[in-house]
C-alpha cells in the first residue's frame, strides 16, 4: 500500500487528542465521547476528512505534518523492535503523535460537540491519538455510493413527485422509521 505522501487524495481518519496529564480535549469517536460524559445526540461523531496533497505540506497542523512527511524513529527504538528508522503513514496505520505548540493549531476548542471532558488553550502541546482509516480519490463518487448504500439498507431509494406524474408510487409503502 502507498504511503499518504505518495499521492493526492482525501484522508478520513479517527483522532483523539489529550493533554499532557492524559485527559480527553478532543474526540471524534462516540464510544470515548460517552466514556468521558461529553456525548451528545446532536453530533454526529464521524472521521476526520482532510485533503493531503504537496500543496498542503507547508501546513502546521501536526496531523497533516505526519501524513506528508517522513517520521522518524529513535534508532535504538527501531532497532529494538527490528523496523526502519524512518516510516511514512499508509491507511490502516494507527499512530500517537507528541504535537508541540508550534503545530498544535486550535483544534482543541470550539463548540462543535468534539470537545472532551476538560478544555486546552490554543497554543498548548498535547498528544494525539490518530488511525488512519481510508484514502479517496473521488469524495464525490464515494459519498454518493455511501448515500446509495444507505438508502438500500434502510427501504430504498424513492423519487417524489406529483401525483399525476406517477401512479406507481403508491405501490410502494414509504419507510417508517425504526
Amino acid at each position: 500500500m502507498k504511503p499518504i505522501s505518495d499521492t493526492a487524495c482525501w484522508v478520513t481518519f479517527d483522532f483523539t487528542g489529550r493533554d499532557l496529564a492524559g485527559n480527553i480535549i478532543v474526540t471524534r469517536n462516540a464510544a470515548r465521547a460517552h466514556q468521558v460524559g461529553t456525548f451528545t445526540k446532536y453530533t454526529h461523531y464521524v472521521p476526520y476528512f482532510r485533503y493531503c496533497n504537496a500543496l498542503t505540506a507547508g501546513v502546521s497542523d501536526g496531523t497533516t505534518l505526519a501524513m506528508l512527511n517522513t517520521l522518524k524513529l529513535d534508532e535504538e527504538y527501531a532497532a529494538g523492535k527490528g523496523i526502519s528508522t524512518e516510516y511514512q503513514l499508509r491507511e490502516g496505520d494507527k499512530i500517537r503523535l507528541y504535537l508541540p505548540s508550534r503545530v498544535s493549531g486550535s483544534l482543541t476548542v470550539g463548540s462543535g460537540g468534539y470537545e472532551g471532558q476538560f478544555s486546552l488553550d490554543d497554543n498548548h502541546p498535547y498528544i494525539m491519538e490518530l488511525t488512519i482509516l481510508d484514502t479517496i480519490k473521488n469524495p464525490l463518487e464515494r459519498e454518493g455510493r455511501d448515500v446509495d448504500d444507505y438508502c438500500a439498507a434502510n427501504g430504498g431509494l424513492r423519487k417524489y413527485a406529483k401525483e399525476e406524474e406517477t401512479k406507481d408510487a403508491e405501490s410502494k409503502p414509504l419507510p417508517t422509521d425504526p
